[in-house]
């Protein structure tokens, strides 16, 4: 499975040098676009953490997120 830098490289490389340019501005604008969109999501989830329920969590924090456990 490959990166979304080896994914970009690749698109990047097919892009004419004259074009390059612009399709770089167009990424950055891309990336940031994205950035300010999470952050905003962010500051709208709120301040009034509710205690969890894992005893662990933590030790076991990347495990909660990202494979799905559930307490």
């Amino acid at each position: 499975m490959s990166t979304l830098r080896e994914d970009a490289k690749e698109l990047l490389d097919k892009v004419p040098e004259d074009n390059l340019p612009a399709a770089i501005d167009a990424l950055e604008q891309l990336a940031s676009d994205t950035l300010s969109e999470g952050w905003q999501v962010w500051s709208e989830m709120g301040d009034e953490a509710v205690e969890g329920t894992w005893e662990d969590a933590s030790e076991r924090h990347d495990e909660y997120l990202y494979r799905g456990s559930r307490p």
